[in-house]
């Protein structure tokens, strides 16, 4: 964090120090951490933000669930998956895949978005489901036209 963004949170907490006198020891400790520049101690004022998740995350989020998106209109046109369970999306390791599980419920939850998955989970609680989806995707990306599948196109994706 640059000087002048400390200068100006350190201002923001002389404001709130006035407006939420109660609050006036924490604020000053927050004050302390910025103008001494404790980057350790920054997630004593910051603990309600991530780090921010980077475009390519954003994207694989973005190609992940429009991969699963073109699965479903592959089955909804007739095809029949030798692997099911495959073609559902499991959702996200919210532990171990904060960037995407975060993304994931801002997207369905906040912005109405990939409606066709609203009711499905968004924490797969299993490590192992971002590497598979990344396969996925890149079969997928193989595919001519992407959300006009044909039937083998569909099953290379779920090899």
């Amino acid at each position: 964090m640059d000087i002048q963004t400390r200068l100006i949170l350190w201002n923001q907490y002389e404001i709130l120090k006035k407006v939420n006198p109660e609050q006036k020891s924490d604020f000053e400790k927050y004050q302390e951490i910025l103008s001494g520049g404790y980057t350790q101690y920054y997630s004593e004022f910051n603990g309600h933000f991530s780090e921010e998740a980077s475009k390519e995350q954003q994207d694989e989020v973005h190609d992940i669930l429009n991969m699963f998106r073109a699965l479903n209109t592959a089955k909804r046109r007739g095809w029949v998956p030798s692997k099911p369970e495959d073609t559902t999306f499991e959702g996200f390791d919210a532990n171990n895949d904060y960037p995407h599980s975060g993304l994931l419920r801002f997207l369905l939850d906040h912005l109405g978005r990939f409606d066709e998955l609203k009711d499905t989970p968004r924490n797969s609680h299993s490590q192992g489901s971002l590497p598979g989806y990344r396969r996925m995707v890149l079969e997928w990306k193989k595919s001519g036209d992407r959300f006009k599948l044909t039937d083998e196109q569909a099953e290379r994706i779920i090899a």
